[in-house]
């Protein structure tokens, strides 16, 4: 990357700065940047000041490439400058003097001052010609019409100072922020520790005055907001999965050994991600949300045999025996031609589509442990939780009996 930059620079006349970057930490990410620190405040003189600063220390950090601010103070302008005192000696106020220079050079249109009843109205913009409007001297002489109709220059009321506004005026719950935006490097530390470090050391550094401060934003903003909303469509994922079994099946405990399938697929996920060597992220949640429907589905189809054998009169163990082998090849089926569709986008995504590989990641290592983990694992649990069952009725009717034999 470092490369392609500097022969960029060397070979493209002209060519002030060069950005290559990912938009976020996936594909889910809203911020502009991985490393984000949101410097708040009123004054835009402070605050691109105190933004400056910021940059400065992230900057200094070697683990940062690319670092600007999301806008600066260069933007060439024009400030009007009042008479408070001719003003009102013509009679006029500050709001018809800038609410008349505005329309010179902005114009106006018709149909806010002017609609003739039920007629519709095509929209005319009017103002000065380009060539009046063009240069300071144009707008310094726009007249102004005082109240009693006498119309005077710009330039007897006001004066125009050149000055430097900024190029971006952005706003987060009200107040203006300046961002400064910063990229990690591959195999770098994450953009989190490096956005906390940059915090740290500002707030350490610099001195904010009252009511100026800084915000660590960015893939740990997103993450954190992201995060909460797919855990949640998660629980609630279950909630609906479990209910379903318990209407299937008319029990509320068998459902139970059914969905034990889904934490054994969590061995698959982390390791699949480690072996892929990719985070977990958001969109690598987002396929634990789909993998959750599918993976349970082996359970479903395993244990469902047993339970309707059983109902036969099938004994416990004969019923397990028969049922693993008539659902492996159902279940190993099912399995493959759904890891089958997602190899190419776990190992040779297409450009544009590599955002979405963890999803593929997630989905391959967590179907392949929970498979063959359910065909051991539910069935023994299965015997388990039948035992438990087994000793509460006899448990219970004992109970009667003693009862029954007391009165």
């Amino acid at each position: 990357m470092d490369a392609i930059e500097t022969e960029a620079k060397a070979t493209i006349p002209g060519l002030r700065r060069i950005a290559m970057k990912e938009m976020g930490v996936d594909v889910m990410a809203t911020s502009a940047a991985p490393i984000q620190i949101a410097v708040y405040g009123e004054d835009l003189n402070i605050l691109h000041s105190l933004a400056q600063q910021v940059l400065n220390i992230a900057e200094n950090n070697p683990d940062i490439v690319m670092t600007h601010t999301s806008s600066s103070l260069n933007q060439p302008e024009y400030q009007l400058k009042i008479d408070r005192r001719r003003t009102q000696e013509l009679g006029l106020s500050l709001a018809m003097v800038t609410e008349q220079a505005k329309y010179a050079l902005n114009g106006g249109y018709t149909r806010t001052f002017y609609n003739r009843p039920n007629l519709r109205q095509n929209t005319i913009l009017v103002r000065y010609d380009l060539q009046n409007r063009g240069n300071l001297q144009d707008l310094a002489s726009t007249y102004i019409t005082t109240p009693n109709g006498e119309q005077i220059p710009l330039s007897m009321v006001a004066r125009l100072e050149p000055s430097q506004g900024p190029t971006l005026v952005e706003r987060v719950n009200g107040r203006r922020v300046v961002y400064v935006n910063g990229f990690y490097r591959k195999r770098n530390p994450a953009s989190m520790n490096l956005s906390m470090a940059v915090a740290m050391e500002a707030a350490e550094d610099i001195t904010f005055p009252p009511g100026y401060g800084l915000d660590s934003m960015g893939d740990m903003t997103d993450m954190m907001i992201e995060f909460d909303r797919l855990l949640k469509g998660l629980i609630v994922s279950l909630i609906l999965i479990y209910l379903i079994l318990v209407i299937q099946f008319g029990s509320f405990i068998q459902p139970l050994v059914m969905m034990l399938s889904i934490p054994l697929e969590l061995v698959g996920v982390f390791g699949a991600l480690l072996l892929a060597k990719q985070t977990l992220s958001t969109v690598s949640i987002l396929g634990i949300i789909i993998l959750s429907g599918i993976a349970v589905s082996s359970a479903i189809l395993l244990l469902e045999l047993i339970l309707t054998k059983r109902q036969e009169g099938v004994p416990r163990i004969q019923a397990i025996r028969e049922s693993g082998p008539v659902r492996l090849k159902a279940i190993f089926m099912t399995t493959l031609t759904t890891m089958i569709v997602l190899v190419r986008l776990a190992f040779y995504p297409e450009t544009g589509m590599d955002a979405y590989s963890p999803i593929a990641t997630v989905i391959l290592g967590g179907l392949t442990v929970s498979t063959l983990l359910t065909l051991i694992v539910i069935p023994v649990v299965y015997t388990f939780v039948d035992d438990l069952i087994m000793g509460v009725k006899k448990l219970t009717t004992k109970m009667k009996k003693i009862g029954a034999e007391s009165e």
